[in-house]
């Protein structure tokens, strides 16, 4: 080791959330950083702090979490993923290797393990030369939290280390052009720089070829977006193609689907249209004839709604979207709720309808298409929101043989998106219940007035 240069290798750790209201999402990034660095760059956020890794969060039910077996568990799968990780410079702690130095020279670098940055509570006792968890926690905001909100919330950790990826190329293309301006020779910094921009591009693009059909057509996620178009109440709009393997017919969608009663549901809302003042009750009409007629299934539309106290456009316009899959980004079913116009002249819950969207499709007859919801109603459980949440209460409609009472009804019908929370009992929740699941099981749900300003104008 005569004549090296010594690199004490840096590490910190620091379980971060990201989200608290959306899931309890949290990470465990863990950096890098070497001892030859000033103490003042370091603290000046100078990129002299690097992401390397996520570890990983091993989670088990409440009854197994203080167990000595999970503890065991849980140091064993951290040291491992250190081991795993380091391995790679294994060898240059016995036997020095040549590197290029940022100055320009070549040096025979060793490297050692000096110190692990952590955040508990045994280190009251000091911080060694100025190392402190502050450095870590600094770093979160731009390696794991700024990623995080600019991701679609599926399958995040790719996503973020792609941004990261793409903040790291920027920074190093910066420093190439730095090196040009001072007369530097840069060769070796451009050839990085310019391979790590073209493999990232690459894998970016290699990850929009393989589009899962379950993402919107028009480009859009599940989440909430600004609007710069027209200043309008509300209107909705269904997915620009339709979703793929459904049959064209009516009645083979209806099995397709298992929804056998969505022929005579879809007769009726088209001679309701057809037709002025209907007599509901009325069964002996003759009902317009759709088995030749194709038509297109969608598993999402787009909700543009007047909502200028949330993120809006310039003319106040936001947009949502609503999804109706079957398997939503290939995992379990989803099917939104949503808010639907009954009286636009009754304020409040008293002008609203709630109901779940089981499926979007839309069909044309006589040179007019139609855009329709399949629908399960809800009831407000009371005449006036709950005493203690002052929120609304309701329960799913059945039919006299225990079936969802259903509807075909138009698409403009709908006003926006809407969340519903169950209403607990005193019963403990099976350890087994999953999340999609939870618009099934219960037999009541509060109206969500508080998820924005928008629901809480409209579900009062």
């Amino acid at each position: 080791m005569h004549g090296a240069m010594l690199v004490p290798i840096i590490l910190g750790s620091n379980k971060t959330t990201v989200s608290v209201a959306t899931g309890q999402n949290d990470y465990y990034p863990l950096y890098l950083s070497i001892g030859n660095i000033h103490n003042n760059t370091r603290h000046a956020h100078q990129n002299s702090l690097v992401l390397i890794a996520f570890l990983a969060i091993p989670k088990t039910d409440c009854e197994k979490e203080d167990t000595a077996e999970f503890r065991k568990f849980r140091c064993q799968l951290f040291h491992t993923t250190l081991a795993h990780i380091l391995s790679s410079l294994q060898h240059g702690m016995s036997k020095p290797e040549v590197q290029r130095c940022p100055d320009g020279h070549f040096r025979r670098a060793a490297y050692a393990l000096a110190a692990y940055i952590t955040d508990y509570p045994e280190q009251e006792f000091g911080a060694p030369n100025g190392l402190c968890s502050s450095i870590t926690e600094s770093k979160h905001i731009k390696a794991v939290k700024k990623p995080w909100r600019r991701s679609n919330r599926f399958d995040v950790l790719g996503q973020m280390l792609m941004l990261q990826g793409s903040v790291i190329s920027a920074a190093m293309m910066d420093k190439v052009e730095l090196h040009r301006k001072q007369g530097q020779n840069a060769c070796d910094l451009d050839t990085g720089a310019q391979r790590f921009h073209r493999d990232n591009v690459s894998h970016a693009q290699c990850h929009n070829g393989d589009e899962d059909e379950d993402y919107n057509s028009d480009g859009s996620d599940d989440e909430a977006r600004i609007h710069n178009g027209p200043c309008v109440l509300n209107y909705i709009h269904l997915a620009k193609t339709p979703a793929r393997k459904y049959p064209s017919s009516l009645y083979a969608l209806a099995h397709h689907i298992q929804q056998p009663k969505l022929p005579l549901l879809t007769r009726w809302f088209l001679h309701f249209q057809l037709q002025n003042n209907v007599d509901p009750s009325n069964n002996n009409v003759a009902l317009p004839d759709l088995s030749g007629l194709p038509f297109s299934v969608f598993h999402s539309a787009t909700s543009t709604f007047y909502a200028p106290s949330d993120l809006s456009g310039l003319g106040g316009m936001h947009s949502e979207c609503i999804q109706s899959t079957p398997s939503w980004r290939k995992g379990p079913a989803r099917y939104d709720t949503v808010f639907l116009e009954k009286d636009p002249e009754i304020p409040g819950m008293g002008g609203l309808h709630i109901g779940r969207v089981f499926l979007f499709f839309s069909f044309t007859y006589d040179g007019i298409k139609y855009p329709c919801v399949l629908i399960q109603w809800y009831t407000t459980f009371s005449d006036r929101p709950d005493e203690d949440t002052r929120m609304w209460i309701v329960q799913p409609d059945y039919d006299a043989d225990g079936e969802c009472e259903l509807e075909v009804i138009h698409a403009h019908c709908i006003l926006r998106g809407a969340h519903l929370i169950p209403v607990y009992g005193c019963d403990r929740l099976p350890s087994d219940l999953h999340y999609t699941d939870t618009l099934n099981i219960f037999r009541a749900y509060y109206v969500n007035k508080y998820i924005d300003h928008h629901a809480f104008e409209i579900a009062f």
